[in-house]
């Protein structure tokens, strides 16, 4: 019976752990949409009115600071992630010699 409620246990903190990763992306893809939009522009401008204006839309530092933004989301994502155990780690737990209660 304890053991069905560890499974359970553990379950629930790997979905909770998917849906945290998902909200992560859903919150990553504003941001990504805002710097398409943003690089779309300044490309078009650069084809408008030449790369003097489209530089002073550079310098204004907005696309790199959405940029930055991006770069930490996904930096949360990497170190949040739900790590797996190696394969050495996994061959030592089971190798180990288990007590028994008598």
């Amino acid at each position: 019976m304890a053991s069905q409620v560890v499974d359970g246990d553990i379950a629930e903190v790997a979905r909770l752990t998917l849906d945290n990763q998902r909200q992560r992306l859903v919150d990553l893809r504003p941001l990504v949409a805002r710097q398409k939009s943003y690089l779309a522009s300044v490309i078009d401008l650069r084809r408008r009115e030449g790369l003097e204006a489209a530089a002073k839309v550079v310098a204004t530092g907005n696309g790199k600071r959405t940029m930055d933004t991006i770069r930490r989301h996904i930096d949360e994502m990497i170190i949040r992630r739900p790590q797996r155990p190696n394969k050495r780690a996994r061959r030592t737990s089971r190798s180990r010699p288990r007590s028994r209660c008598r």
